[in-house]
């Protein structure tokens, strides 16, 4: 079949050199329709620039599609300099000063292309969206009088269960032995074997290990076909969440309709998949009629709650406070344990003597938590020189409300 000039509309014969366009029209061309010389029509075929050449036409209407102006940047370039070596000197430094500019407009234009194209796409996304939620009949206007119907709240363990990752430690704490889990473990788990996909291995101080995966289905099978749960306890691992507390309540408010105040009265801070549920409701110490609430939230609220500053409960205007705090034992004052609990010596939180407080006498102030860390951080004896409870000053609490936080933070937790 003949291949005609879409420029002459004559034949194009088989010695003649012409250019194919690459774009939506696809037509041929004989290079001396367009102007291009045998020398120009050589150096495209050498760049390869050729493939990707399209005519001005296809150029001119292919913004929707691709930005393409910068495909023709050799072509351009090879006629320029073929033509400017025709021109005297002082013609042609002052035509390549003005090709130079115009190749930077150009340049301009392409990126300012672009950025109105990701913006349209942007646009496009949320007209969609919006369009999904009249059709589904879930979008009320401002100035509309209908109460929207009550969105599906996830539960508070569905959305503090840290998905699809496990402990698994030795019932017998005694038999405790991190080589002989990770034994027994990579029989049941061998990858050659089944398709449980673990993604992350931690050690835990128990002798077990922490294990994340991708397969739920295939890792119940492996559980429920061995004989695992004989010498291992196996269970999901749970997220700890962040708190805070509001203080500002008025007496007249009931506690029970906190939480609700709380999520309609401050979108910006809470949403309706929010994790906000109620610890603690109590009268302040310094106000009476003055009441705070210890709520715990998930990290997302937590955040804007602490950049806000404040929020609104019914008709109250109350102040939000950073409540991520770390129990402490009375008895020996160490941090994540309970006096109930603990086997430690008594140690005085005022001296780090080995006395109760109430026997103490040292006018002296040494706290015994940092005292731990003066070798490991370098401390001094004037970082020692508090009391437990100051923990604007004391080193040990803040290293330990970090690595809380940064647990807190992250996807999996030891």
């Amino acid at each position: 079949m003949a291949i005609k000039c879409q420029k002459c509309n004559k034949t194009i014969g088989r010695s003649e050199d012409y250019l194919l366009c690459r774009k939506e029209c696809a037509a041929n061309y004989h290079i001396t329709c367009l102007g291009i010389s045998k020398k120009v029509f050589e150096q495209l075929k050498a760049t390869k620039q050729i493939n990707e050449w399209g005519c001005g036409f296809c150029s001119a209407s292919s913004i929707n599609t691709e930005v393409t102006g910068s495909n023709n940047s050799l072509f351009h370039s090879c006629i320029l300099e073929e033509n400017t070596s025709k021109l005297p000197p002082l013609l042609r430094e002052v035509f390549q000063d003005l090709v130079e500019s115009l190749s930077q407009q150009h340049t301009l234009l392409i990126d300012e292309i672009k950025e109105l194209k990701h913006q349209n796409t942007q646009l496009r996304n949320e007209v969609q969206q919006l369009n999904k939620l009249i059709t589904d009949g879930t979008f009320h206007s401002k100035n509309s009088n209908k109460v929207p119907e009550p969105t599906t709240v996830p539960t508070f363990a569905q959305v503090t269960k840290n998905k699809n990752t496990v402990i698994v430690k030795p019932k017998d704490a005694s038999q405790a032995n991190l080589k002989k889990t990770k034994a027994d473990l990579i029989t049941k788990f061998d990858p050659r074997k089944c398709n449980v996909g673990i993604s992350d291995v931690r050690p835990t101080k128990s002798g077990g290990l922490l294990l994340k995966y991708h397969n739920p289905s295939e890792f119940k099978k492996v559980v429920l076909e061995s004989d695992l749960t004989e010498s291992y306890e196996i269970h999901d691992l749970k997220t700890p969440l962040p708190r805070i507390r509001i203080s500002g309540l008025s007496d007249d408010i009931d506690k029970e309709l906190i939480i609700p105040y709380l999520i309609k009265q401050n979108e910006n801070i809470f949403s309706s998949s929010s994790v906000c549920k109620l610890l603690k409701h109590s009268q302040t110490k310094r106000k009476e009629n003055i009441f705070q609430a210890l709520i715990q939230v998930d990290v997302t609220s937590y955040n804007n709650a602490l950049k806000a500053g404040h929020c609104i409960v019914g008709l109250d205007s109350c102040t939000i406070y950073d409540a991520i705090d770390v129990l402490r034992c009375f008895k020996c004052n160490g941090f994540n344990h309970s006096s109930r609990t603990c086997k430690k010596q008594t140690s005085c939180p005022r001296c780090a003597g080995s006395h109760d407080l109430k026997q103490c006498q040292s006018n002296t102030l040494k706290c015994i938590n940092c005292m731990g860390l003066k070798d490991k951080k370098s401390l001094t004896e004037e970082h020692l020189a508090h009391a437990v409870w100051s923990y604007d000053e004391c080193r040990c609490y803040k290293n330990i409300i970090q690595k809380l936080k940064s647990d807190m933070f992250t996807d999996i937790q030891l």
